[in-house]
């Protein structure tokens, strides 16, 4: 009988989780440490692709992410292939792999830092060899040469198509760049017409791209005109379209696709109208702090929960489900009405806050009074602190004060103008809301739904224990780009997703949050580091 080791054996979970977020973490050191430049040779090919290694960088972590996407029906297969490694813990690779990445970070460092001089074509093709031997090496400790060796040939077509994605949204991105000035004229045009039926004296200026009045007078910006919006509506309905592409009713379905830009341009004149109108008739510095940064993505917000209840509500793209298939006791609204009510409450207050966010408060009544409604739900599910998971969180406190330093904050020099008692009133709801509210809400939401949602769509009959690539990088990267420091934020969401993978109880992960956001809390209190609740 074999004494090989059994296939996918549990304890290797941890070891293949660390390798993951492994080459992640070099890729964020290495580009926030250096930044390429022009480099000075007449050398076509070697410095040339170094020079454009950031456009090389996110083509690559495009195709990945849509390779990922492209085979997660299938990914318990890939798994199973990825898993069966009869070796035990693999750490020459990994030794080989660190070796590599620290002799390409000393060559990065060379070339970018100006070090290289005449040898500049030499070092660029060591640091290409190293490049390619840090994601070689990588791959080898994460799974054996003959798995890989499989998984491209029988996946030959889904990578071509992967890079043939990747390199389409990047040249797209480029072209999008010389459609904004037509977008901005267009909302310029609209919004200055709107605005002369409310105020006698509009600025209106198309060719250098402002509109106002005597009181506010802004200048559109390239961002402004309205392709970022429209961009991140062709993300979210490609996304919502592919994980229920079951339901849907193609190619009607695709409608969603204009219905949203249309939406999202509407919304880009009704934003700038309101911005004009805020801040002439109400408070200039509003408008152009809070209300300015707020109003995109409340708009967004409202506009993608407005095209997913109208795809289902009204029947127009999504077929119905049997009665006995459709009833009233998803988990589902649970699960995710209090991240909502938190959402909406924080975007609210933070466009009528001007640098110092004084209606903090009402995200946190919003978000209690939603999880007391749905508190029946919560029964389901076993609570039991864990010292691994409070463990976690003491680790993601750590990670999140390293990787963030000190910067001026609001709090710090308004609580201090206020009365007293109303600052240790909003003293008291921030500590709440952050340490009791935003972990729960937060963690119900994207460890509870998403990260069982991106694995299938029938999401309650998913272990909590289940992994896969997609749903572990997907929730992590969503939940980083919430927080304004979303490396941080992604290295917590990996943190948390595994207090729930270790026992599969969904209450770790909120034991992790809030051991971190207690910490933070402390940190603020009792150090002074009021920028941690920015």
């Amino acid at each position: 009988m074999s004494a090989d080791p059994p296939v996918a054996s549990p304890s290797r979970l941890p070891w293949r989780i660390a390798l993951i977020l492994l080459l992640p973490v070099e890729i964020l050191l290495v580009t926030l440490g250096f930044e390429p430049g022009r480099m000075a040779s007449r050398s076509w090919w070697a410095p040339a692709l170094v020079e454009r290694s950031s456009v090389l960088l996110r083509v690559a972590i495009a195709a990945a992410a849509t390779f990922a996407l492209v085979v997660s029906p299938r990914f318990a297969q890939v798994r199973a292939l990825l898993a069966d490694d009869r070796r035990r813990y693999p750490a020459e690779w990994l030794v080989l792999h660190l070796v590599c990445f620290a002799g390409f970070v000393q060559f990065t460092a060379w070339i970018f830092e100006g070090g290289a001089g005449q040898r500049l074509e030499a070092y660029s093709i060591a640091w290409i060899a190293l490049a390619l031997a840090v994601a070689l090496t990588w791959l080898l400790a994460l799974a054996p040469a003959v798995a890989w060796k499989t998984l491209f040939g029988r996946e030959r077509a889904a990578i071509g198509a992967s890079l043939v994605a990747a390199v389409a949204v990047w040249l797209f991105g480029l072209v999008t760049q010389t459609f904004w000035r037509p977008l901005a004229e267009g909302t310029l045009f609209v919004a200055q017409a709107l605005l002369g039926a409310v105020y006698p004296n509009v600025d209106y200026d198309p060719v250098a791209g402002t509109i106002g009045t005597p009181r506010l007078l802004l200048e559109i910006a390239p961002q402004c005109s309205g392709y970022e919006g429209i961009a991140l509506v062709t993300v979210f309905v490609s996304l919502y379209l592919w994980l229920f592409r079951g339901r849907m009713r193609f190619p009607r379905a695709l409608w969603l696709l204009p219905a949203g830009w249309i939406a999202m341009w509407l919304a880009n004149v009704a934003r700038i109208v309101a911005l004009v109108m805020v801040g002439t008739s109400i408070s200039p510095d509003i408008a152009t702090k809070g209300f300015h940064s707020q109003a995109g993505w409340i708009a967004f917000t409202a506009i993608a929960l407005g095209l997913i209840a109208l795809s289902h509500r009204l029947g127009l793209v999504t077929t119905r489900t049997a009665p006995a298939a459709r009833g009233n006791d998803s988990p589902a609204p649970a699960l995710l009405v209090p991240f909502i009510a938190m959402l909406g409450g924080s975007m609210v207050a933070a466009a009528f806050s001007s640098g110092f966010d004084a209606l903090y408060p009402l995200g946190v009544v919003a978000t209690a009074i939603a999880l007391w409604v749905y508190r029946r739900a919560y029964r389901d599910h076993a609570f039991a602190v864990s010292p691994v998971a409070i463990g976690i969180g003491i680790a993601v406190f750590g990670l999140w004060m390293l990787l963030t330093g000190p910067q001026p904050a609001g709090p710090a020099k308004a609580l201090p103008e206020m009365p007293a008692a109303l600052a240790a009133l909003w003293i008291a709801f921030r500590v709440v809301g952050s340490v009791v509210t935003v972990p729960i809400a937060e963690e119900l939401a994207f460890r509870g739904y998403l990260l069982r949602k991106l694995v299938a769509s029938d999401f309650e009959r998913v272990p909590p224990r289940t992994f896969t690539l997609l749903s572990f990088i997907g929730t992590s990267l969503l939940f980083g780009l919430m927080h304004q420091s979303w490396i941080a934020g992604t290295l917590a969401g990996a943190g948390f997703a595994a207090a729930v993978y270790y026992r599969g109880r969904l209450w770790d992960a909120v034991v992790a949050h809030v051991t971190a956001n207690a910490l933070v809390a402390i940190a603020v209190l009792g150090f002074g580091r009021w920028d941690l609740w920015l």
